[in-house]
């Protein structure tokens, strides 16, 4: 308080490394054979587009420990999976000293953990997935076929206004990695739409892209300017109705990948962790598809929670227990079957 009563500016030459929390016990609001798990906070990148940085300070890993004290305790309330997350998931372990095969390290850990059935990565970041990774969830048998990576855009042009690393093609060569070495993998990524300086041929360039990528799953979100980054001082933002007829052509150029995708899976047996039971709407398609006025609902592997959809079924089954569930069809978004 004296320097700055004397107009002296502080400097802080060391910083303190923030308290680590632990949350336990934890307020688990999913159903209860699913629990989130978050294994870092705060993140490196510099995103033009995103406050994060700003809001949550540097990325910083929790202790393994800590992470599978966590794991044990959720499991131990019926926790049959668990989805990991972070801002940049597949950064953990690298502020630790960790250079490469940290989060395949941590997955090895979890994988070990009595009664867990289910591992779930989401928000995999393009410049920090390694090899040890790709090999971990091809090889262990309790983390999820499932790669969900953000990737926001393809142009090499808006990916550097964005300050995101790689290109259209490096990301391509990743995902046939993935697709190279996990057998039936889903592949999930979001874009933004309508960034500032996004021309038409940026958007033809993301559409002949998504139609190389063929991804299982695909949002799409309008770029919508952040008070505070450097995106939102940016010039030569398109209109509202561009932006929107942009979206609707991503959209239908996802559309057909992702009904390719879905067809694809129509006549196999996938196993199904059952989250509830549905009372199916007088008109709605499935009524008629399944004969039956209720269904039990749940997610296969290839589904993460709240984004994916997931699978309408009839049979004997059970909430928070498995089934092994045959799908005879699918429509725009869900599966549906009976149980094998």
């Amino acid at each position: 308080l004296d320097d700055v009563e004397a107009g002296r500016r502080p400097v802080r030459l060391e910083f303190e490394p923030e308290p680590e929390h632990d949350f336990l016990p934890r307020l688990v609001t999913t159903p209860r054979a699913t629990a989130y798990l978050k294994i870092a906070e705060g993140c490196n990148h510099p995103c033009t587009f995103c406050i994060i940085p700003a809001l949550r300070g540097r990325f910083r890993s929790r202790s393994e420990e800590s992470i599978c004290a966590e794991a044990r305790a959720l499991v131990a309330g019926g926790a049959k999976e668990l989805v990991l997350i972070a801002q940049d998931t597949s950064m953990w372990g690298r502020d630790r000293g960790m250079r490469r095969g940290g989060l395949a390290a941590l997955l090895e850990r979890l994988h070990a953990i009595d009664g867990l059935e289910w591992i779930r990565l989401l928000y995999l970041y393009p410049a920090t997935v390694d090899r040890e990774l790709v090999d971990a969830i091809a090889r262990l048998p309790k983390v999820c076929k499932y790669m969900d990576m953000p990737l926001q855009h393809a142009h090499p042009e808006v990916l550097r206004a964005m300050r995101r690393p790689g290109d259209g093609e490096r990301y391509l060569e990743l995902i046939d990695e993935f697709r190279s070495k996990v057998a039936g993998i889903t592949m999930r990524s979001t874009f933004i739409v309508g960034f500032p300086g996004e021309t038409d041929e940026h958007v033809a360039y993301l559409e002949r892209w998504i139609a190389r990528a063929q991804l299982d799953r695909v949002g799409f979100f309008e770029y919508s300017a952040e008070e505070g980054t450097p995106a939102a001082e940016l010039p030569k933002r398109a209109s509202v109705r561009r932006r929107r007829e942009r979206l609707i052509r991503l959209r239908e150029a996802q559309r057909q990948a992702s009904e390719r995708a879905r067809k694809k899976r129509c006549g196999a047996t996938v196993r199904v962790l059952v989250e509830e039971s549905r009372r199916l709407r007088e008109r709605d398609p499935l009524r008629e598809c399944l004969g039956a006025a209720r269904a039990w609902f749940g997610r296969s592997e290839g589904e993460a929670p709240g984004v994916d959809g997931g699978i309408y079924f009839t049979g004997a089954s059970r909430v928070g227990e498995f089934a092994d569930v045959r799908l005879d069809g699918t429509n725009a978004f869900d599966y549906y079957g009976f149980v094998a």
